[in-house]
């Protein structure tokens, strides 16, 4: 049996601070992978990054929170995505999304790795249209036996 798989958007956050800016690892994919991580869960990330430094970034810190990063594709002609946390707009948001054209927006049925997992989550964001959802049929389809979660409402209980 091979590891969880986590599939989704890993991308960098930009946080104010008092020195002014913060780097982190983002997305709600990474998140519930290195939680998984953290809790002794063996645990591959399914996603797409830039080559650019913020791709090398997310990488190398999923790597360190001891997150497999073999079935992470790296685009070259696309950017790693980006979100800027900043105070609440007028709609409520706390943040804004810089994910036109990025990496996160690649996936399509062929990320998926052969192998019987015993959990798949999958973040929502990347699959709701194009290729990701053809993506999402194909997890659904071959690995009817998986337990399923949608990334994003795990994350949120960490």
């Amino acid at each position: 049996m091979g590891p969880s798989l986590v599939i989704g958007e890993a991308l960098v956050d930009l946080i104010p601070n008092h020195a002014g800016w913060y780097s982190g690892m983002g997305g709600g994919a990474a998140n519930v992978a290195v939680n998984l991580a953290r809790q002794g869960v063996d645990v591959a990330l399914v996603s797409h990054v830039g080559t650019d430094a913020f791709g090398s970034f997310v990488v190398e810190r999923l790597a360190g929170e001891g997150v497999q990063t073999q079935h992470i594709v790296r685009e070259p002609a696309h950017y790693t995505g980006l979100v800027v946390l900043h105070g609440r707009d007028i709609q409520g948001r706390a943040f804004s999304a810089y994910r036109h054209r990025t990496a996160d927006t690649c996936f399509g049925p062929q990320d998926l790795p052969d192998g019987d997992y015993p959990s798949i989550h999958m973040a929502m964001t990347p699959m709701r249209a194009g290729e990701g959802r053809a993506l999402m049929e194909r997890v659904v389809s071959e690995h009817a036996g998986a337990l399923y979660a949608e990334a994003e409402q795990a994350a949120a209980r960490f």
